[in-house]
């Protein structure tokens, strides 16, 4: 038995071009098709994956929109002596003076609102609430992070849950 000779040692006249570029000898082996298709079965879930965790993203704090820029001082937790009762709750700061915080959470159109001097909190349902405050003076929940200079807003965003 001889070695076949390389395609590119036949003379032009026998080499064969194919319509849309198709060459039998650049066909996939066997199995390839499957290898391939799962390739792009995995690409395709990852896509939708990563598309759905930033679709979620946007109702990040407990089902309120969060928001940008804003850095996270304080993630506790609270549970009363007794109580089948727990309080999680979170607060941000951000530069942005209080009424731009207040005007973004008043476009997300929360029907249960209260508005007082000093901040603005609503109310997605009986459990899970938002408010909006002046970083100064201090009527707020603290943790042991405090706003930066230069901070002119804290949000502080809880969720109550029954154990």
């Amino acid at each position: 038995m001889h070695a076949r000779p390389d395609r590119t040692s036949y003379p032009t006249s026998l080499q064969r071009t194919y319509p849309g570029g198709y060459n039998p000898t650049n066909h996939p082996k066997k199995g390839e098709h499957a290898h391939n298709l799962m390739k792009t079965v995995l690409l395709l879930l990852t896509v939708a994956v990563l598309n759905l965790i930033g679709q979620n993203n946007d109702r990040g704090w407990y089902g309120f929109a969060s928001y940008a820029g804003a850095r996270q001082m304080c993630d506790q937790f609270l549970k009363g002596s007794g109580s089948p009762m727990e309080i999680h709750w979170r607060s941000f700061a951000t530069p942005d003076t209080f009424e731009k915080v207040v005007a973004f959470y008043d476009r997300t159109k929360v029907k249960d609102v209260e508005k007082e001097s000093d901040s603005v909190t609503f109310h997605l349902d009986q459990d899970t609430v938002l408010s909006v405050h002046a970083a100064l003076p201090v009527h707020y929940p603290t943790c042991e992070n405090k706003p930066k200079s230069g901070e002119k807003t804290v949000i502080v965003v809880s969720r109550a849950a029954r154990r």
